[in-house]
């Protein structure tokens, strides 16, 4: 299978919360709100828009900033929400100490 280019979505703050984080992203210059849920049991991920001709699938989730630091993990893609929702510990606890210069967050489909 080859994979697709990314998405590419700006981060435009994250606040750091006791279970999880908040903030605000940007993609194709709309606004929408951001959740990344400490979660032990679920590796998903759902996005503010529709993605045509992907629904349950795998996907690598990166996010990074400019100084080259990144955290990424593969998770299930479960569809469209009013918010980009993650929900992955792995993800969560990773980020907890690096939130405040994570800029992009870069999503890959198959």
């Amino acid at each position: 299978m080859q994979i697709k280019l990314p998405f590419n979505i700006k981060i435009i703050s994250l606040d750091y919360h006791e279970t999880f984080f908040s903030g605000r992203i940007k993609f194709h210059e709309k606004p929408y709100n951001l959740k990344i849920n400490h979660n032990t049991n679920e590796k998903t991920i759902k996005l503010p828009f529709d993605v045509i001709g992907v629904k349950n699938q795998n996907t690598l989730v990166r996010i990074s900033a400019d100084n080259g630091i990144y955290v990424e993990e593969h998770l299930k893609f479960i569809g469209k929400s009013k918010s980009m929702i993650i929900k992955s510990s792995d993800i969560f606890e990773e980020i907890m100490n690096k939130h405040a210069g994570l800029k992009t967050i870069e999503v890959f489909f198959k």
